[in-house]
């Protein structure tokens, strides 16, 4: 099963001429997994790639493969603890003061079921932002070089 995706990746990234094109591609699928707008990350895959001129199989692949059912849930995690951190521990705001009046049903169903409250929508929307736009600027300079080698390697 791993070699039939790193055999699919491959020949879609042998068909892009453009290492650069390539590398932001893959850095605006990196933000998109992480992004903390659950339910528009593939209206986002479409609309960032028409926007910016990415190759958009590319952004999807990469999205299903990082975004999906089996990570879901460690992403979202690490988006909430990232961002309750920054916003809690750091800058020493309230998070759940903050959170819109619909969030309040939402606690109070938590409580109840899971035996857990006061989440915070503000710390899963600036974690989610924040890893997001940190990791694709961190991976840019790494996937370009890996790009640039790959197609020097393809026009061998």
């Amino acid at each position: 099963m791993i070699e039939r995706i790193k055999s699919f990746f491959y020949k879609l990234i042998l068909k892009e001429r453009s290492p650069d094109k390539l590398a932001r591609s893959f850095c605006s699928a990196l933000y998109i997994s992480f992004s903390p707008w659950i339910g528009l990350q593939y209206p986002l895959v479409f609309a960032l790639s028409w926007l910016f001129a990415l190759n958009t199989a590319v952004v999807f692949a990469t999205t299903s493969v990082l975004s999906n059912p089996l990570t879901y849930i460690p992403l979202c995690t690490l988006d909430y603890c990232v961002g309750y951190w920054l916003l809690h521990s750091m800058l020493g705001l309230d998070v759940t003061a903050m959170n819109p009046v619909w969030m309040e049903r939402f606690n109070t169903y938590l409580q109840h079921t899971l035996g857990m409250g006061n989440v915070s929508v503000w710390a899963f929307v600036v974690g989610g932002n924040v890893i997001g736009i940190t990791l694709a600027l961190v991976f840019y300079p790494i996937a370009l070089f890996a790009f640039k080698k790959l197609s020097r390697k393809k026009r061998r």
